[in-house]
């Protein structure tokens, strides 16, 4: 079981491609009983299920992870973790657990749609993004939410998994908005 921790420490990461910094909070994923931090990590637990717990506080709080998002965690730390994949990224990541086909991101309207994002739901795929212009949509980041304002996302082409919310998001990407994105 590869039980994955987000701590409350925020810590400032850089974008290599882009030149840009963002704040992302501390994960990390036990393993015989110590914790180790997820970003440097070669040595994983026996991947055959997944569960994400919070530090709220002075407790941690188990969060609702479907199906779907097991699948999605599971192929990335076994295939993408630690090789360096550039053509894997947060938009690929969505696509994968909302069992959408791989595609470049010009034909985003033909797999999805978007909706204005309220009051997310655990699971929910949400794009970031300047705005919607007459069939234009400038994209910048996806994301799966997670429950508690958090939400897991690969940042950046070849990227590892971060934990992030949605206002450090925002202003790291320079977004406007946040769209809950609907697979067709």
């Amino acid at each position: 079981m590869l039980t994955l921790y987000i701590g409350s420490r925020k810590i400032l990461i850089r974008d290599v491609y882009n030149n840009l910094f963002f704040k992302v909070l501390a994960m990390a994923y036990e393993k015989d009983g110590k914790l180790f931090e997820l970003r440097m990590s070669a040595q994983l637990p026996e991947l055959n299920g997944v569960e994400v717990r919070l530090l709220w506080w002075k407790y941690f709080i188990n969060l609702p992870v479907s199906s779907k998002l097991q699948t999605g965690i599971l192929n990335f730390m076994l295939f993408k973790h630690l090789v360096k994949d550039d053509s894997f990224d947060c938009y690929s990541f969505a696509c994968e657990v909302a069992h959408v086909p791989q595609h470049d991101k010009k034909f985003l309207a033909d797999y999805w749609e978007l909706k204005p994002l309220f009051l997310p739901k655990a699971g929910d795929i949400v794009f970031f993004s300047s705005e919607i212009r007459k069939n234009f949509f400038h994209f910048y980041h996806a994301a799966v939410y997670l429950g508690f304002g958090r939400y897991l996302s690969v940042w950046g082409a070849g990227g590892q998994f971060e934990v992030a919310t949605r206002s450090d998001m925002k202003k790291g990407f320079c977004a406007k908005k946040t769209y809950r994105a609907i697979p067709r």
